[in-house]
């Protein structure tokens, strides 16, 4: 089992993606709890990363989106611009979404599992993960997205033989997106 497997199985967030029917009521009916989610993250002091961090990572999208795409924590960018998912992997995953016509901000919700940065963007300590967890679960009940799905871009950038399956997964999704 890999890394990512790990933390997703953690997370109870496996497997890596499902497709789920709309949710009733209406997502813009759901309760105003992304007031209070919004103003938690930063407050947090759970674990010992708030102490390097510039600023939290809580995400970014459409708070209605029926793609959730998750990453495992930010790193240097996204800590210094506050977004997930920038620099040279962001820029491959808004390609991939333009290709299919969508876009970060408006189609589909962005987030990681931690909110706070780890030191050398080392990977994640279970404890720290355990921490951040149930703000994640909060975004994901909140969302309620349709879909959660594959590999972090950073990943493709790492080992370019994962950009044919995240490539098909887009595709996938956009036969879905398109036809829900």
């Amino acid at each position: 089992m890999s890394r990512r497997e790990e933390i997703l199985a953690e997370m109870g967030l496996s497997p890596v993606w499902v497709l789920r029917n709309k949710p009733s009521p209406a997502k813009s009916e759901m309760p105003s709890g992304w007031i209070e989610l919004k103003q938690a993250v930063p407050a947090c002091k759970a674990c010992g990363l708030h102490a390097s961090r510039t600023q939290t990572v809580f995400g970014v999208g459409d708070e209605n989106a029926d793609w959730l795409l998750i990453g495992e924590a930010p790193g240097a960018d996204e800590d210094r611009l506050g977004d997930p998912f920038v620099g040279q992997a962001g820029k491959l995953l808004d390609n991939m979404l333009a290709a299919i016509g969508l876009n970060r901000r408006e189609n589909v919700y962005i987030a990681n599992v931690l909110k706070c940065r780890p030191p050398g963007n080392r990977n994640p300590e279970p404890d720290e993960v355990a921490k951040c967890t149930p703000f994640l679960q909060q975004q994901i009940g909140l969302i309620q997205p349709k879909l959660i799905v594959t590999y972090h871009p950073a990943a493709c950038l790492r080992n370019p033989a994962y950009k044919r399956p995240v490539w098909e997964d887009m595709q996938l999704l956009a036969r879905e997106y398109m036809s829900a």
